[in-house]
Protein backbone atom coordinates (compact mmCIF):
# COMPACT_ATOMS: atom_id res chain seq x y z
CA UNK A 1 0.00 0.00 0.00
CA UNK A 2 2.83 2.39 0.89
CA UNK A 3 6.16 1.77 -0.83
CA UNK A 4 7.79 5.01 0.28
CA UNK A 5 6.97 6.88 3.50
CA UNK A 6 8.45 10.31 4.24
CA UNK A 7 8.98 11.42 7.83
CA UNK A 8 10.45 14.92 8.21
CA UNK A 9 12.37 15.14 11.47
CA UNK A 10 13.99 17.76 13.66
CA UNK A 11 14.77 15.46 16.58
CA UNK A 12 12.04 16.94 18.78
CA UNK A 13 9.60 14.70 20.69
CA UNK A 14 6.89 15.55 18.17
CA UNK A 15 8.95 14.26 15.26
CA UNK A 16 10.10 11.25 17.30
CA UNK A 17 6.46 10.33 17.87
CA UNK A 18 5.80 10.66 14.12
CA UNK A 19 8.88 8.52 13.40
CA UNK A 20 7.52 5.74 15.62
CA UNK A 21 4.25 5.67 13.68
CA UNK A 22 6.01 5.85 10.31
CA UNK A 23 8.25 2.90 11.17
CA UNK A 24 5.33 0.84 12.43
CA UNK A 25 3.55 1.41 9.11
CA UNK A 26 6.71 0.64 7.17
CA UNK A 27 7.19 -2.60 9.08
CA UNK A 28 3.62 -3.61 8.33
CA UNK A 29 3.70 -2.81 4.61
CA UNK A 30 7.37 -3.47 3.82
CA UNK A 31 7.94 0.18 3.00
CA UNK A 32 11.10 2.26 2.75
CA UNK A 33 11.18 5.21 5.14
CA UNK A 34 12.71 8.48 4.00
CA UNK A 35 13.94 10.60 6.92
CA UNK A 36 14.30 14.23 5.88
CA UNK A 37 15.96 16.97 7.91
CA UNK A 38 15.49 20.50 6.58
CA UNK A 39 17.99 23.19 7.53
CA UNK A 40 16.04 26.41 7.87
CA UNK A 41 17.62 29.89 7.79
CA UNK A 42 15.91 30.59 11.14
CA UNK A 43 17.12 27.57 13.13
CA UNK A 44 19.40 29.54 15.47
CA UNK A 45 16.73 30.08 18.11
CA UNK A 46 19.29 30.89 20.81
CA UNK A 47 20.19 34.00 18.86
CA UNK A 48 16.53 34.85 18.21
CA UNK A 49 15.00 34.39 21.66
CA UNK A 50 17.41 32.61 23.98
CA UNK A 51 15.63 29.26 23.71
CA UNK A 52 17.38 25.88 23.34
CA UNK A 53 18.32 24.84 19.82
CA UNK A 54 16.85 21.63 18.37
CA UNK A 55 19.22 18.69 17.72
CA UNK A 56 21.58 18.79 14.73
CA UNK A 57 20.86 16.94 11.50
CA UNK A 58 23.21 14.11 12.48
CA UNK A 59 21.54 13.71 15.86
CA UNK A 60 17.99 13.88 14.50
CA UNK A 61 18.60 11.42 11.65
CA UNK A 62 20.51 9.05 13.92
CA UNK A 63 17.41 8.76 16.11
CA UNK A 64 15.43 7.56 13.09
CA UNK A 65 18.01 5.07 11.85
CA UNK A 66 18.55 3.64 15.34
CA UNK A 67 14.85 2.90 15.79
CA UNK A 68 14.56 1.64 12.19
CA UNK A 69 17.20 -1.01 12.88
CA UNK A 70 15.06 -2.41 15.68
CA UNK A 71 12.08 -2.57 13.32
CA UNK A 72 14.18 -4.01 10.48
CA UNK A 73 13.05 -1.18 8.21
CA UNK A 74 15.11 0.31 5.37
CA UNK A 75 15.78 4.03 5.82
CA UNK A 76 17.09 6.63 3.41
CA UNK A 77 18.25 9.89 4.98
CA UNK A 78 18.55 13.33 3.44
CA UNK A 79 19.44 16.86 4.52
CA UNK A 80 18.17 19.83 2.53
CA UNK A 81 18.27 23.59 2.98
CA UNK A 82 15.38 25.97 2.50
CA UNK A 83 11.86 26.71 3.65
CA UNK A 84 10.82 23.48 5.41
CA UNK A 85 7.35 23.09 3.92
CA UNK A 86 8.67 23.77 0.41
CA UNK A 87 11.52 21.25 0.72
CA UNK A 88 9.18 18.62 2.18
CA UNK A 89 6.78 19.08 -0.72
CA UNK A 90 9.57 18.97 -3.30
CA UNK A 91 11.15 15.87 -1.76
CA UNK A 92 7.80 14.07 -1.75
CA UNK A 93 7.28 14.85 -5.44
CA UNK A 94 10.83 13.96 -6.50
CA UNK A 95 10.92 10.63 -4.65
CA UNK A 96 7.44 9.25 -5.39
CA UNK A 97 6.42 9.40 -1.74
CA UNK A 98 3.14 7.59 -1.00
CA UNK A 99 2.59 8.97 2.52
CA UNK A 100 4.01 11.83 4.62
CA UNK A 101 3.96 11.36 8.40
CA UNK A 102 4.27 14.61 10.34
CA UNK A 103 4.59 15.34 14.03
CA UNK A 104 2.96 18.16 15.92
CA UNK A 105 2.59 19.19 19.55
CA UNK A 106 -0.18 19.16 22.14
CA UNK A 107 -0.60 22.91 22.40
CA UNK A 108 -1.67 25.99 20.50
CA UNK A 109 0.28 29.00 19.35
CA UNK A 110 3.39 29.40 17.26
CA UNK A 111 5.71 26.43 17.70
CA UNK A 112 9.45 27.17 17.74
CA UNK A 113 10.34 23.68 16.53
CA UNK A 114 10.43 22.82 12.84
CA UNK A 115 7.50 20.43 12.58
CA UNK A 116 5.14 22.34 14.81
CA UNK A 117 5.61 25.50 12.73
CA UNK A 118 5.18 23.99 9.26
CA UNK A 119 2.76 21.07 9.58
CA UNK A 120 -0.25 23.17 8.57
CA UNK A 121 1.63 24.61 5.58
CA UNK A 122 2.57 21.13 4.39
CA UNK A 123 -1.01 19.91 4.71
CA UNK A 124 -2.28 22.89 2.70
CA UNK A 125 0.24 22.61 -0.13
CA UNK A 126 1.02 18.93 -0.79
CA UNK A 127 -0.96 16.47 -2.89
CA UNK A 128 0.59 13.47 -1.14
CA UNK A 129 -1.58 11.80 1.55
CA UNK A 130 -0.45 13.09 4.95
CA UNK A 131 -0.78 11.62 8.44
CA UNK A 132 -0.43 14.03 11.37
CA UNK A 133 0.60 12.45 14.67
CA UNK A 134 -0.14 14.56 17.73
CA UNK A 135 2.18 14.55 20.73
CA UNK A 136 0.31 14.02 23.98
CA UNK A 137 1.36 16.05 26.99
CA UNK A 138 1.98 12.79 28.83
CA UNK A 139 5.04 12.39 26.58
CA UNK A 140 6.69 15.55 27.91
CA UNK A 141 9.96 14.97 29.74
CA UNK A 142 9.63 17.82 32.26
CA UNK A 143 6.18 17.61 33.84
CA UNK A 144 6.55 19.35 37.20
CA UNK A 145 7.94 22.56 38.63
CA UNK A 146 10.26 20.53 40.86
CA UNK A 147 11.84 18.86 37.81
CA UNK A 148 12.28 22.28 36.17
CA UNK A 149 13.98 23.64 39.31
CA UNK A 150 16.35 20.66 39.55
CA UNK A 151 17.38 21.05 35.91
CA UNK A 152 17.82 24.80 36.35
CA UNK A 153 20.03 24.38 39.41
CA UNK A 154 22.14 21.86 37.50
CA UNK A 155 22.46 24.27 34.57
CA UNK A 156 23.53 27.11 36.85
CA UNK A 157 26.13 24.88 38.51
CA UNK A 158 27.51 24.06 35.07
CA UNK A 159 27.83 27.84 34.55
CA UNK A 160 30.02 27.98 37.67
CA UNK A 161 27.54 29.18 40.30
CA UNK A 162 27.66 27.59 43.76
CA UNK A 163 25.21 29.45 46.02
CA UNK A 164 21.84 28.95 44.27
CA UNK A 165 18.30 29.43 45.57
CA UNK A 166 14.85 29.54 43.96
CA UNK A 167 12.47 31.69 46.02
CA UNK A 168 9.50 31.88 43.66
CA UNK A 169 7.54 29.19 41.90
CA UNK A 170 8.50 28.51 38.26
CA UNK A 171 5.80 29.14 35.69
CA UNK A 172 5.17 27.46 32.40
CA UNK A 173 5.20 29.44 29.18
CA UNK A 174 4.50 26.67 26.69
CA UNK A 175 6.65 24.93 25.63
CA UNK A 176 8.95 26.14 28.41
CA UNK A 177 9.29 26.31 32.16
CA UNK A 178 10.67 29.68 33.25
CA UNK A 179 12.72 29.44 36.46
CA UNK A 180 14.02 32.56 38.21
CA UNK A 181 16.87 31.87 40.61
CA UNK A 182 19.41 33.68 42.74
CA UNK A 183 22.87 32.41 41.81
CA UNK A 184 25.88 33.77 43.72
CA UNK A 185 23.98 37.00 44.34
CA UNK A 186 22.90 37.40 40.72
CA UNK A 187 19.28 37.17 39.58
CA UNK A 188 19.19 34.64 36.74
CA UNK A 189 16.47 33.21 34.51
CA UNK A 190 16.63 29.68 33.13
CA UNK A 191 14.44 28.33 30.32
CA UNK A 192 13.67 24.60 30.59
CA UNK A 193 12.10 22.91 27.57
CA UNK A 194 9.39 20.60 28.92
CA UNK A 195 9.64 18.27 25.93
CA UNK A 196 13.36 17.59 26.00
CA UNK A 197 14.70 18.87 29.31
CA UNK A 198 17.14 21.18 27.50
CA UNK A 199 18.09 24.29 29.48
CA UNK A 200 19.21 27.79 28.60
CA UNK A 201 20.62 30.24 31.16
CA UNK A 202 19.91 33.81 30.04
CA UNK A 203 22.75 36.29 30.10
CA UNK A 204 26.38 35.81 30.96
CA UNK A 205 27.90 35.21 34.35
CA UNK A 206 29.60 38.28 35.78
CA UNK A 207 33.34 37.81 36.26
Amino acid sequence: MYEHILVPTDGSPGSENATKHALELAERFGSTVHALYVESPQRDFQELDGRPNPPSSDEALAKVTDVAERHDVTVETAVEVGAPHERIRAYAEENDIDLIVLGTHARTGVDRYLLGSVTERVIRTVDTPTLVVRLDKSDFVVKTAEQAIDLSVEALREEGYTDISVDEDPYREEPLWVVRADADGESRTVYVDNRSGNTRVLGRRKE
